[in-house]
């Protein structure tokens, strides 16, 4: 069942974000709506992070599993409320941005190599504990 949800993720992403990138040498993740993807659950004191990908060109689409925890752009700076908080994207190391969203798209990057990083942290910017690296390769249309 998982699966099919998946799979729809990466169809409706691809439907709906299928555009290419502007040319700019720029870094840019742009959240997505979530589709129903994700089950949210209360109550819950351990949490795992999951994180899916697929490589379409040179847009990286990245989907974060994180049953029962709530993303809160309005608390964040405010103390620690468990089960809420929010997302930090790191690409080959260096910060990219802040997401509340579980869906998004990385666009800009060079072909090549490359590691994302998703860190889970809690309202007070304190570290969940949770994070997962995922390695990728941006294909170079040029090459022969």
């Amino acid at each position: 069942m998982i699966w099919m949800r998946v799979l729809l993720f990466f169809l409706v992403g691809y439907l709906s974000f299928s555009g290419i990138a502007d040319g700019t040498s720029s870094i840019s993740i742009e959240p997505m709506q979530s589709l129903g993807v994700i089950s949210v659950t209360s109550g819950q004191e351990e949490y795992e992070l999951d994180v899916h990908y697929e490589v379409k060109g040179d847009e990286v689409y990245v989907e974060c599993m994180l049953d029962g925890f709530k993303l809160s752009q309005e608390h964040v700076g405010t103390p620690h409320h468990e089960g809420e908080g929010h997302l930090r994207v790191y690409v080959d190391g260096e910060f990219v941005g802040a997401l509340f969203h579980k869906g998004f798209v990385v666009r800009g990057l060079n072909p090549g190599k490359h590691e994302l990083t998703v860190e889970v942290l809690q309202n007070d910017e304190a570290p969940y504990g949770l994070e997962e690296t995922i390695t990728f390769t941006i294909p170079d249309d040029n090459a022969s």
